[in-house]
Formats: structure tokens, sequence, C-alpha cells
């Protein structure tokens, strides 16, 4: 995948195209898949203002997703909050993790403020409880002790980030970035300009995960899938001259404590402890010596085969100045002036361009937390329907009448094109390739085929992928595949009820699979068929 600079004229007529779709597909019409977010935090306001706020992350939240989701967000300020009760846009006041339910969110976000401990006795069972339930959690702090009130003490949490200053924490942690080493540059220093707030952002360096190529013998670039947007790879967000660290953890059988009872704080898949990932890293810009930084880090606790049907996700970013109002402001008033002047008919400002740019690609990263931290049911259903809105798409209906009798690969070849273009109107662009192969999630062909591989030493059942897949060519035929399917399957239903209840069916998840596998077979017998005529052709006359 490859970033592109964007036509704004172009753009704003694909929002008219986007907003026609999401229109035409409103309530009534629309099948939605709910993700609840339970938002904490110790020291910032979910207002307005440009200060510790976080409305231009709820902004983002709650607006310009795809038509098939809608991510639902519960506002707490902890007890031990400096804005507790002077913060009037907040849903729950002196919030405790012992006295709310956790178990209707799918996931906790924590913007952790203070040093010191801020979890009284049972607090921290309440998360571990929490996430081995398979609830995600999001968590990010600053430079030094700034956040380990409320993060430190959460296993894979407290692991995958340094929360701990200036000594190590009580597991051993090691210690955090100093917020200086020589006057106002600090040692994880990422400002690619004079301030953070000159409307510049920090450039980072996706990991890159590898897929087969759009014909034999070649590769795919993707991004994780946090960082994958619309356009291509998301690598805008804001700087900021002292941030945090992501890290790996140098030992995952570390025994640790919560509230004093010993857990497991690393489970297994396939006999091996499952690591986290660095999936972004940053370079100490006015300070190259120090080298680079990870940004953020993510643990997929949904591929734990040791705990019964895996356990949360986990993804943790180095400074909540990535996320706060007086770093994002800048570039999100920007792309606001933009998107007036696009309907105003009128050319942006030249200098609001670039920053609009990199508010889409910070927007992008906001909202495919909230997706990729979501339980795996949840996961599911978001999955279930995108799909069914797909096919719904004019293009795509048409597809499915189309009359390929004779050359069936060549209709499920055309369905699943039809099927990606649509898919990619509304979702980013990897979001296809999760709504295609997951609906295989128990086939070894996933091992060989989806990007994001299981990261364990020489995960089974193969070391290395098949380059003769043409790996976009099967793609597509499976895609198509799945779309054809879901569209039988509901094609009588009107009432959004009787859809929804149907996708949330097992029979509905074991029939596409079926139809997706058989789709695969059919592929191979042609590629079987063909390499044969290919064979015999090479005689002689």
């Amino acid at each position: 995948m490859n970033g592109k600079v964007i036509n704004y004229e172009q753009l704003y007529k694909f929002r008219l195209r986007e907003r026609w779709w999401d229109d035409l597909y409103q309530i009534p019409w629309r099948v939605v898949a709910h993700v609840r977010v339970l938002m904490v935090t110790d020291g910032a306001k979910y207002g307005p203002g440009n200060g510790y706020n976080l409305s231009r992350v709820l902004q983002a939240l709650q607006h310009d997703l795809p038509s098939y989701v809608q991510i639902d967000v519960t506002l707490a300020q902890h007890a031990t909050s400096s804005y507790n009760h002077a913060d009037p846009d907040a849903d729950i006041h002196d919030f405790r993790f012992t006295t709310t339910d956790l178990t209707p969110f799918d996931q906790i976000w924590i913007f952790g403020v203070n040093g010191g401990n801020s979890l009284v006795a049972g607090e921290a069972t309440a998360i571990w409880d929490f996430m081995q339930g398979g609830g995600g959690v999001f968590a990010t702090g600053d430079h030094e002790a700034l956040g380990v009130g409320l993060c430190g003490r959460i296993p894979r949490v407290r692991s995958m980030r340094r929360w701990f200053y200036p000594n190590p924490g009580p597991n051993g942690e090691p210690v955090a970035p100093k917020r200086d080493v020589t006057p106002g540059i600090g040692e994880n220093d990422s400002m690619t300009g004079g301030s953070d707030f000159d409307g510049i952002p920090q450039e980072i360096r996706p990991r890159k995960y590898s897929a087969p190529g759009p014909f034999v013998f070649s590769y795919r670039d993707f991004p994780h899938p946090v960082l994958c947007g619309k356009s291509g790879v998301i690598t805008r967000i804001p700087d900021h001259m002292h941030e945090g660290q992501v890290e790996v953890p140098n030992d995952l059988s570390r025994p640790i404590s919560v509230d004093g009872t010993p857990v497991t704080e690393y489970p297994n898949r396939a006999g091996v402890k499952l690591p986290p990932e660095v999936i972004a890293t940053s370079t100490v810009n006015l300070n190259p010596a120090l080298g680079t930084f990870g940004v953020i880090g993510t643990y997929d606790g949904h591929l734990v085969d040791e705990v019964a049907g895996g356990v949360g996700r986990v993804l943790v970013d180095a400074t909540w100045h990535h996320f706060w109002n007086m770093n994002v402001e800048q570039f999100a008033d920007a792309f606001d002036r933009v998107r007036l002047a696009a309907l105003a008919g009128q050319a942006p400002a030249p200098q609001d361009v670039a920053p609009a740019q990199a508010w889409g690609e910070i927007r992008e990263y906001f909202q495919n937390i909230a997706l990729w931290l979501a339980r795996s049911g949840t996961q599911a259903q978001i999955r279930r329907r995108g799909i069914w809105l797909i096919t719904q798409h004019v293009d795509v209906l048409m597809a499915l009448k189309s009359d390929h009798t004779l050359d069936r690969i060549g209709q499920l070849l055309d369905l699943g094109t039809k099927a990606r273009d649509a898919l990619q109107q509304q979702a980013p662009q990897c979001e296809r390739l999760r709504f295609t192969w997951d609906w295989l999630d128990d086939l070894v062909l996933i091992e060989i085929t989806r990007p994001w591989r299981i990261p364990i030493p020489d995960p089974p059942p193969f070391k290395q992928q098949v380059p003769i897949l043409d790996g976009e060519l099967l793609e597509l035929v499976t895609l198509g595949a799945i779309v054809e399917s879901v569209s039988r399957l509901t094609g009588n239903l009107r009432e959004p009820e009787d859809v929804a209840k149907l996708l949330d069916s097992g029979d509905v998840e074991a029939r596409v699979a079926e139809a997706a596998t058989e789709g695969i077979r059919q592929l191979t017998k042609r590629v079987h068929a063909d390499m044969e005529r290919l064979e015999r052709a090479l005689v002689r006359r």
C-alpha cells in the first residue's frame, strides 16, 4: 500500500457519493454493529477547548464512520480526577472500576495523567477480569510517571509501555523516558518542526506485514489494521517534545499479581507465550543520536488458545499528546476549513491542505483503535453487517444478476472486484482482507493469505508463504463467494431486525464459510486445469 496526495476536488465529489450511499442506507435501512467504549481519565475533560480536552477524539469516534458500524461512548471521570465534578460532559463522576458493571463494554480507553497509584483494592482485578473475558484496553500516558496512577499496574498494559519514573516498577518494569535531556528537548522528542503547534505532524514508521501479491511470486505490504486508512498507510500523527515509550517486554514469563493474586500475564498460543508487538516507531528528531522509540504497541489476545475464546486485545500509545485537543485542533481546524471551502466551491487556503490531510489520517487512527479493540463477537458482527451492506450496493447487485453460467470463476472474480470497490468507499483498505479471511479463521489457508500472522516463532503450520499464489485473485474470488452467499441467505428479508437476527446466527457463519471454501476449491480446480493445458501445449509439433 502506498499513501497518495489527496485532490480535494475529487475528495469533495467522493464525499458526495459516499454521503448519497450513507443516506440511502440510514435507519431503518441500515443494519448496524454497535461498538461500546468506556472512556476513563483522571486528568482531562471531554468537552471542547484547546487544553487537555478530548472532544476531537469523540468527534472522530462518532462521525464519518463506515455505515455498518456505530461507536457508543460512555465518559467517566475517575474518582481521583482533578476534573471530577467540573466536567459537565462526563456521564459518570467519582468513577471506580469496582462500582460500574464493565461487561456491557467492548473496550476501555484509559487516559492516565496522575502519578502515584490511583487504583484502590479491587479495581485492578475488575480490569483484569474484563480483559480475560475478551474486553479490549487502550491506555496512554506521557513522559516519566505521567499516567502510572491508572495504568501502571494493569497486566500487559504495565509491560507494553514504560510507566515508572525515576525508579523501576514493583515488578522490575524499566524506567520511563525523561522529560528533558537538554533544556526543552525530551529523551523521546518527536517534533518535526519548531513546536507542537506549528501544523507539522510527526512521521511514524509503521511495521510492515506481507501477503501474496497481485501476481505469482510477488508480495504486497500492509500495515497493522490500526494504521490502515482509506487512502493508504497512516504515517502522520501529532508530534510532541517529550513522549513516553512503547516496547515488547524482555520477559513474558515474569510472575506478577493483581491485587495480591498471581496471574499469567501472557497466555499461550500453540504452547508458546503470545507476545505483543510494536507496530510503529518514530525518530528522536532533535537528538538523532538517541535513535528511534516505540510509538504504538498492540497485543492480539484474540489469538490466545490457552484461554477458551481468547482474551482481550490491548493497544498502548506513547503519549496522550497524540489525542489532546491542544495538539490535534490545529489539524482538525484546517480540515474543517478545507471542507467548508469545498462546499462553497472554493479552493482551500494552501496552508490548510497539508494539516487537513494529516487530520484525515489522525482521525482514522482514532477510529481504527476502537474497531480493532472490539470483542471478537463484535468483530464478527461488524464483518457480517459490512458484507451485508455491500450486497446492497448497486454495482454488486448488478454483478449478482449477471449471467456467467459458463465461467464460474469469472463470475466470482467480477463480483469480488465490485464488492472490493464498494467496500473501499466505506472502510479502510485492510478491512476487505479481514472481511474476507476472518470467515475462514479455522482454515490453515489463512496462514499464507492473511498478512497479520501469529507473532510467535515458526507459527504452525507454515514457515513461509507460497509464492505461486496470485493473492489478489484468490482474495477476490473468495470475497465474491462470500458476498454471493450472504446475498442469497438474506435476499428475502426486508426488516433490519430480521436481517440482523439472521446475520448473528451461527448457521450463517458456517454456511458462508462453506460457500467461500467451495469458491476456493473451484479456483484451485481451474488453476490445475489451466496448468495441465499449458503442460500439454509444450509438446513439439
